[in-house]
């Protein structure tokens, strides 16, 4: 009994000296992450760990929150002479989680990130490049006497925004409720490794395109980052892919593979071109890209596509053909079935192959080259069911070619621009044969002179 008496009072003495021990870890540590040493060091090391200057206004412990840091920014300068800078995060917090044994070496080793309202923005220098807000190393360095040093297992990003601007102050890319999360995959060492999901509830490129609930696990090591299932809604349509991002490179080159269904076109055209009542249907499109993403038009890339069910409004190609083509106004706004093809875009270009146009009333197949300024030359071939050629002209109609089936087919050659086409038509064997043809006629239907004796005067 007496021995358990012994034993009690040493438990309680140890635990009493053990709460002292943790009471004074825990009135140290409150002082020592406050005084302006400890502020200054964190700075230094969070500079050296993300590649940017880093600022902030208040920094706090909390035994079971880890170490808050408030109004946190984040700054890359932009090139000699630019008043701006060229990419820079401001977050209300960031909350950095530590392995609780580091503090018995005096140092917090971060094993996750918490950003609190985070806002990137990135503007376009005047090269033409783009920097991210930050650049961390491929290996993070060791820095034994530092008083913070990353471990980092894992990150979670809340509410967050992205802006990416031209030079003049312009959108090319906004991103608003931005939601990450990641964790260090197993066996990682070395470098900066995570997988993890994002989630961007709404996406805006060039001021205009909306994607909506754009979503995607990723990874990211050895500086690329991998999107390998991305899906999203757009204009009444799904969005899925596939997407990889070379970070570490300065020209951050990236590409895509996408497969887009069901958009509705002509709340695409009116939302995303400005163009309302163009056009009407449902695009099936799919395509892969490439290109440096500091340089957004220097993009190449391939695919196809195909709308369904729709109407032409107000293309003024379908108006220049009708004026064409006396008795057919309706070729100014037909319903079609379908309009298909294949494209490949490059240097600024999209040439366009096997392009086809189908309705009831005629069709349309070619090829053709529309720049990005929106210069067009295409080779048509406009092909009339034999219906709607009984309102043509007989003059127009006989210079046509005719199709096994019946349909009355001529070739339209197209240039100027998508706004304001020029079109004419190249004289075809069949048009020379009938041109001919009406010629010997009229030769042969005029009347004939009176022949002159020889030697006698006029």
């Amino acid at each position: 009994m007496k021995l358990l008496r012994w034993g009690l009072k040493l438990a309680g003495l140890t635990l009493l000296l053990g709460g002292l021990a943790v009471g004074a870890l825990v009135l140290w540590l409150r002082h020592y992450v406050q005084t302006p040493e400890f502020a200054q060091d964190v700075k230094r090391v969070g500079s050296q760990l993300s590649g940017a200057e880093v600022s902030f206004d208040h920094l706090q412990w909390d035994i079971g929150r880890g170490l808050t840091v408030e109004n946190v920014h984040l700054v890359r300068p932009g090139e000699e002479g630019s008043p701006e800078p060229a990419a820079r995060m401001q977050a209300w917090q960031v909350i950095l989680k530590y392995d609780w044994p580091s503090i018995w070496r005096r140092q917090f080793e971060i094993t996750r990130l918490t950003f609190k309202s985070p806002r990137f923005v990135l503007r376009q220098q005047d090269s033409g490049d783009f920097l991210l807000p930050f650049a961390p190393p491929a290996n993070l360095p060791r820095m034994p006497r530092a008083p913070i040093a990353a471990q980092l297992g894992a990150f979670n990003l809340d509410n967050g925004e992205v802006r990416i601007l031209r030079r003049d102050g312009r959108p090319i890319l906004e991103v608003r409720d931005f939601q990450a999360e990641g964790q260090r995959p197993n066996g990682g060492n070395g470098g900066v490794a995570l997988t993890g999901a994002v989630h961007l509830a709404r996406l805006v490129l060039w001021g205009k395109v909306v994607v909506n609930g754009l979503q995607s696990p990723y990874r990211y090591q050895d500086e690329l980052l991998k999107m390998t299932s991305v899906q999203g809604e757009l204009y009444g349509g799904r969005i899925s892919g596939q997407w990889e991002q070379q970070l570490g490179n300065p020209e951050i080159p990236y590409s895509a593979s996408l497969d887009i269904q069901g958009i509705d076109l002509g709340r695409l055209l009116a939302e995303a071109a400005d163009s309302p009542d163009v056009m009407t249907g449902r695009l099936n499109l799919a395509t892969t890209w490439l290109g440096p993403g500091n340089r957004p038009l220097n993009v190449a890339g391939e695919g196809s596509f195909e709308v369904s069910q729709g109407r032409v409004l107000n293309v003024p190609l379908f108006r220049e053909l009708a004026a064409r083509l006396p008795g057919l106004q309706v070729v100014a706004s037909p319903d079609y079935e379908s309009i298909s093809g294949e494209y490949t875009l490059v240097d600024q270009q999209i040439q366009f192959r096997q392009l086809r146009f189908k309705s009831t009333l005629f069709e349309v197949a070619g090829e053709g080259t529309v720049t990005f300024d929106h210069r067009v030359r295409a080779r048509l071939v406009l092909a009339v069911n034999p219906r709607l050629a009984r309102q043509l002209p007989r003059e127009a109609s006989s210079l046509m070619e005719t199709r096994s089936d019946q349909y009355k087919t001529f070739e339209v050659l197209v240039a100027g621009t998508l706004e304001a086409p020029q079109l004419s038509i190249p004289v075809s064997d069949a048009m020379r044969d009938q041109a001919w043809e009406s010629l010997r006629r009229f030769l042969d239907a005029a009347p004939k002179p009176e022949s002159v004796p020889a030697g006698r005067p006029d």
